[in-house]
């Protein structure tokens, strides 16, 4: 059971991704090895995954240009704990209070 994408490089808007972008992060052209970069989503999108709105078919991290660039990111088995990939999600539940989860 795999589907292919419509583009290669998920590049197909109707198909393999949303065309509008949910989040963003500046990276710089150096980035510091093993630094920590925070992508904050838009809170309509997320509430639109929860509704079913909009599908939740994962993340798509992708650079605005593609020429030159190379980002390098850790796969989750990495030996070295401190450089694997972590998901931390903060929201505000009904009433004002923090939560995070990871």
């Amino acid at each position: 059971g795999t589907n292919d994408w419509g583009t290669a490089g998920c590049s197909n808007t109707t198909t393999d991704r949303e065309a509008t972008e949910i989040g963003s992060v500046a990276v710089p052209a150096a980035p510091a090895g093993g630094a920590e970069y925070q992508i904050t989503l838009t809170n309509a999108s997320v509430q639109e995954w929860i509704s079913g709105a909009l599908t939740n078919n994962g993340l798509l991290i992708k650079v605005d240009t593609e020429t030159d660039d190379l980002i390098g990111w850790s796969p989750k088995e990495d030996a070295t704990s401190t450089l694997r990939p972590k998901l931390v999600i903060e929201y505000t539940v009904p009433g004002g209070s923090t939560a995070f989860f990871m």
